[in-house]
């Protein structure tokens, strides 16, 4: 998946434009993120296996168990690991766990076996990523981790706008599909709060 140090905020717009569609894949890991080459030699991430998403016209509410815990054991949310309804901001809390793993090549929790692995998602502190990014970057992935869903990003847009502001901080003007990360993500958008205040 570490193919390119601007791939993170195409898979956000991939799964910005999954959530503005009313879906929620609850199942975002690196399993299921393609990559795709196209003719002109650019690579297009992909995101794929929808076959836990939730829908908002939801055909059979008997599909999946209320309570049952739905997605890959280390990418779940704390509300996912609990069992209760997921919203898109359960999957901005996977696609953190995701940039986390990108960038420090170990997941934010862990046990020893499946009980200790999800309470750990439910009670610990990720592990310190100081180490492998600058504060901006950290700050980003960590905010996308907050246990409160109400204190995470709120959508994609907002945390795929930051990860722009961070590439354009950087030096990097382009994302992997050789699209302007300004184009994309900073034209006609609201200022963003990335909590340093």
């Amino acid at each position: 998946l570490v193919q390119d140090d601007v791939l993170p905020p195409e898979l956000a717009h991939a799964l910005a434009a999954a959530h503005r569609s009313g879906i929620v894949h609850r199942d975002i890991k690196p399993g299921n993120i393609f990559l795709s080459k196209r003719s002109d030699g650019t690579t297009q991430p992909k995101l794929i296996d929808f076959g836990v998403a939730k829908f908002d016209t939801e055909v059979d509410e008997r599909l999946t168990d209320v309570g049952a815990v739905v997605g890959s054991p280390g990418y779940l949310s704390p509300e996912q690991a609990r069992g209760d309804e997921a919203d898109e901001r359960a999957d901005v809390w996977s696609f953190c766990v995701v940039l986390f793993e990108m960038i420090t090549a170990s997941l934010p929790f862990g046990g020893r076996n499946y009980n200790a692995l999800i309470r750990s998602i439910i009670e610990d502190e990720p592990l310190d990523m100081a180490a492998f990014a600058d504060d901006r970057l950290a700050n980003a992935v960590l905010r996308g981790l907050d246990k409160d869903p109400d204190k995470r990003w709120q959508t994609m847009r907002e945390l795929g706008a930051e990860l722009a502001l961070w590439l354009l901080e950087i030096g990097e003007t382009e994302d992997i599909c050789g699209s302007s990360v300004e184009a994309q993500w900073l034209r006609d958008l609201p200022s963003i709060d990335s909590g340093d205040a």
